[in-house]
């Protein structure tokens, strides 16, 4: 996102396109994400995607309602979990931790940081869980509602 605002260089907007944009022309890619609106975020059902809960009968869409969002935690725990570790680079490495005496602190201050982003970042994804339930049921009915019932479960199987 960043190589496709004015705040980028040019030189250095080519190269990220070059080496992390996978298409035949990556600046008309780079353009068009620099057309992303806060409405991208928004949660709305698409004019051209008639399809509602029925279609999500097996897979990880039969175990919790919002797969993505349970993968899109595991991963924000795993790294909490391993980038907090006292092994890990960022510990053991980096220049945040220059001096072993300071190094407690230190990590109780990333710490507390650093689960205080991933607890804010929860919240939202359930605040953003519970609008498009709300909107899938106002929008599929009866069929949403069935489908509810059968996968009770929102984020984390067998749990929630």
């Amino acid at each position: 996102m960043f190589a496709a605002t004015d705040y980028c260089p040019a030189g250095l907007s080519q190269s990220i396109a070059h080496y992390l944009v996978r298409s035949d022309d990556p600046q008309r890619a780079l353009r068009h994400i620099s057309l992303l609106t806060p409405a991208f975020l928004d949660v709305h059902i698409r004019a051209e995607h008639p399809q509602g809960p029925q279609t999500n009968h097996s897979g990880a869409y039969a175990i919790v309602r919002h797969p993505s969002y349970t993968g899109a935690v595991a991963i924000l725990a795993g790294f909490l979990l391993c980038g907090l570790s006292r092994h890990s680079w960022l510990v053991a490495c980096s220049p945040l931790f220059p001096d072993p005496g300071i190094e407690t602190r230190m990590m109780n201050v990333l710490a507390s940081t650093v689960i205080s982003m991933f607890v804010g970042l929860v919240a939202m994804l359930l605040q953003r869980m519970n609008n498009e339930d709300v909107m899938l049921e106002k929008n599929f009915g009866e069929e949403w509602k069935s489908w509810a019932r059968r996968v009770p479960c929102r984020l984390v199987p067998w749990v929630y």
